[in-house]
């Protein structure tokens, strides 16, 4: 999906304007803050000359990475309605990378722009290299802003840096009679947060069928106020999501992320 994704919008990268590419000026390094450690812990960092090739070359593809450095302009790409933040993004050696940052309809576009200029420590996932542009390629997870020391997450690629494999769980002891309902409060999924979970997945998809009739409108102004609608309810969601992220048990958190992550992946593949 990745690759696909990548093939389609460097298609039409040729429309970004020239001003992604100039140069990046000095930034004052006292006052940057200390990046923690544990935000790139995951992440190797990155050697451009390891990456600066076609991934089929390197075998390189999926590779958990982290580079430091600033972008000037946040560039939208209009792909089959859906909104795709990019930008060049220069590393402190003054390297090039291609930096896919998120999708407009998830995290609005002037959340990057309030970061042009910032030093900034990335984390992403490699995913190949851009013969228009002639740089790596990199799709973001997270972004460090060294200068006022807030994280930035990717609403639409942050699941790429999550481990593929499901939490490892010790056997279930045989409990005593007493203690089942202590059991159900903490193993066990809870119905009303099911629903929650199950009612995010059940919008996600009303919204990828609208976003699909939408584009095959002839006259989608007519569609606008549904369109508007859609998103405040996108984002009452997303608030919900996080405060229920808050209050579930180890069990609910399994079934949450995978809901989660499964409703990415559907947002990602409607973009085809």
């Amino acid at each position: 999906m990745i690759k696909k994704l990548l093939s389609m919008l460097l298609a039409a990268m040729l429309i970004m304007t020239s001003a992604g590419c100039s140069k990046t000026p000095e930034l004052e390094k006292e006052t940057l803050k200390t990046v923690p450690s544990g935000f790139y812990k995951k992440f190797e960092k990155a050697d451009f000359d390891r990456f600066n090739s076609y991934a089929s070359e390197n075998g390189l593809a999926g590779t958990k990475i982290w580079v430091e450095g600033s972008f000037e302009e946040v560039n939208t790409l209009d792909s089959e309605g859906m909104k795709i933040l990019l930008a060049v993004f220069k590393d402190i050696d003054g390297h090039e990378w291609l930096l896919g940052l998120d999708v407009d309809a998830l995290t609005p576009k002037e959340a990057y722009d309030d970061l042009v200029k910032h030093r900034v420590l990335v984390t992403g996932v490699y995913d190949g290299y851009s013969d228009i542009y002639e740089m790596p390629v990199v799709w973001l997870t997270q972004l460090y802003d060294r200068v006022t020391g807030n994280i930035t997450s990717s609403a639409a690629f942050s699941y790429l840096a999550e481990d593929e494999a499901a939490p490892e769980t010790e056997p279930e002891p045989t409990p005593e009679p007493t203690q089942e309902p202590e059991k159900e409060k903490t193993n066990s999924i809870r119905s009303d947060i099911k629903e929650a979970i199950d009612a995010y997945e059940a919008f996600i998809d009303e919204y990828i069928s609208f976003m699909e009739k939408y584009e095959e409108s002839d006259n989608s102004l007519t569609m606008l106020a549904d369109y508007m609608s859609f998103m405040g309810k996108l984002t009452e969601y997303e608030e919900k999501m996080d405060a229920l992220e808050k209050d579930i048990n180890d069990a609910e958190y399994i079934y949450f992320v995978e809901v989660m992550n499964r409703c990415n992946l559907k947002l990602l593949k409607s973009m085809e």
